[in-house]
């Protein structure tokens, strides 16, 4: 979803918080979007180098956590034997706002996940540990770090996982000037989902890249002035 997906990438909020930095400081800032779809955060770190700092970046915004925190009915004990489908495997998703039906399917789905006791399809310690790995690559590259927290997600028990993997990662995160975190779930859960997912509950609407990238942009104005 940094890149946008499945929006047009001019739709996706890095594109607009970069718009927004362009504006706000008159200056040209060049972008480098590196997009790990359905990438669990475990696996980014040792992409990071060769894909990222390769760039010498002045600035590095990840973003992992949703993929991780969500709770899938496929990954449920009783179910992940009966299904054989990656957990991780990326599908054709829509980008139709939800309607009825699908406000009654995610809370079908939720209520599922819930009964079945899902878990995250990322243990939280394995997700944190990950993310600390590529703060520390980052910053021992000299890049000032910019760390975009898991979203809003429309099951109950995913949203749970994601505000629980946010909370725990801002408080590991080395937040001292050269590290910063936005809590783009907090940001996310003032507001009906209905206006901020995309019918499959999981994918951002336009108007959640919106909120997400005038954050972000801000946050990277800052950045530049200090």
């Amino acid at each position: 979803m940094i890149a946008g997906y499945p929006l047009p990438a001019e739709n996706g909020f890095l594109n607009l918080a970069v718009q927004h930095l362009r504006q706000q400081t008159q200056t040209q800032p060049s972008l480098e979007i590196v997009a790990l779809g359905g990438f669990p955060a475990t696996r980014a770190p040792k992409h990071l180098a060769k894909r990222v700092l390769v760039h010498r970046p002045d600035v590095v915004v990840i973003q992992f956590g949703s993929t991780d925190a969500s709770a899938p009915l496929r990954n449920g004990l009783i179910l992940r034997h009966l299904i054989k489908k990656d957990p991780h495997q990326r599908i054709k998703v829509s980008t139709h706002a939800p309607g009825l039906v699908d406000g009654l399917k995610w809370q079908l789905r939720s209520l599922a996940s819930e009964l079945l006791l899902v878990p995250s399809l990322t243990p939280l310690e394995e997700y944190v540990t990950a993310m600390l790995d590529l703060v520390k690559q980052a910053r021992a590259a000299g890049c000032q770090v910019v760390v975009v927290s898991p979203f809003v997600m429309a099951s109950r028990r995913s949203n749970r996982f994601a505000r629980h993997f946010t909370e725990v990662l801002q408080r590991r995160l080395p937040l001292d000037g050269k590290t910063h975190f936005l809590d783009a779930h907090a940001l996310l859960s003032v507001g009906p989902r209905r206006d901020l997912l995309l019918c499959d509950g999981f994918h951002l609407s336009p108007l959640a890249h919106q909120k997400v990238g005038a954050a972000l942009g801000e946050l990277l104005v800052q950045i530049s002035r200090a």
